[in-house]
């Protein structure tokens, strides 16, 4: 059964609707037209200067779709795939509908997918007018992601030295917990190659706990700042060719001033006094 919207009904709705619905039915002699998703772009997060090309969604079935008439304090929502199924009234230039695509229903619930490792946050919207017995195709620029990651790598000067002995055989020793809040994520040799979503531009804690050929160590601890929506940060732990072991924060692909570097013995694995 097809379903019909109204710009009054769209107006003058109180709650948001989570899924598209048959309770504002019109008649369809009032005049109503179609949209259809013609397609989303994003951006991938920044590795470099350079920004990259926006790049076309292929799966557009889990993203939701909210179309909001001018004016209105909430819209009717429904997968991006089934736009197309439902009519609105058409309107004048005047008074445009806003669409409204995105890849999760907020920030807070990007944050939670993958165990709370997060993933991209993407939104756009664009405004459109709805012609009545036509089909209008409706194109969204999302951009950049709406939060931003943070990545930590080991390299294997450290690796190679953090370890313990267990029944007369080497295993890595070491983490870094990454805290704020009440979210943990801990990057280890198992999870050194994930990535972590946080609201850009904000603070993450971290405590590094490793063993120093076999000893056990003072973790250190500190904060991080990430850069803006659409960047990665990384933490990179090296021992450097001088004895030193240097853990470092960088803005991937940015020479940005942030940089930290926090200075440890090489000899003994303790944070040595610059």
């Amino acid at each position: 059964m097809k379903k019909y919207f109204s710009l009054a009904a769209l107006a003058l709705a109180a709650t948001a609707f989570t899924a598209c619905s048959s309770d504002s039915e019109m008649n369809p002699e009032v005049g109503y037209g179609y949209l259809s998703l013609d397609g989303v772009t994003t951006e991938a997060i920044l590795v470099s200067r350079a920004d990259p090309d926006p790049t076309q969604v292929s799966d557009l079935s889990t993203w939701d779709v909210t179309v909001t008439a001018k004016d209105a304090t909430s819209g009717y929502t429904c997968k991006a795939d089934k736009l197309n199924e439902h009519a609105f009234e058409a309107n004048d230039e005047k008074n445009p509908y806003t669409v409204t695509a995105s890849n999760y229903a907020d920030l807070s619930t990007a944050l939670s997918q993958n165990s709370n490792w997060g993933a991209p946050y993407y939104t756009g919207s664009t405004t459109v007018n709805v012609v009545k017995g036509k089909s209008t195709p409706v194109s969204i620029a999302c951009g950049k992601a709406k939060n931003a990651r943070l990545s930590v790598s080991f390299d294997k000067s450290f690796t190679d030295v953090a370890y313990e002995t267990i029944e007369g055989v080497n295993q890595a020793s070491y983490s870094l917990v990454a805290t704020q809040g009440a979210r943990s994520l801990t990057f280890n040799s198992g999870t050194s190659g994930n990535y972590a979503y946080y609201e850009g531009g904000s603070t993450v804690n971290y405590s590094l706990s490793y063993k120093f050929n076999g000893a056990d160590r003072e973790a250190i601890t500190g904060s991080i700042t990430l850069g803006a929506n659409g960047t990665q940060k990384n933490i990179n732990i090296m021992l450097n060719s001088n004895g030193k072991l240097t853990l470092t924060i960088t803005t991937v692909g940015f020479t940005d001033g942030e940089g930290k570097d926090i200075t440890i013995d090489g000899a003994t694995g303790n944070q040595a006094t610059n």
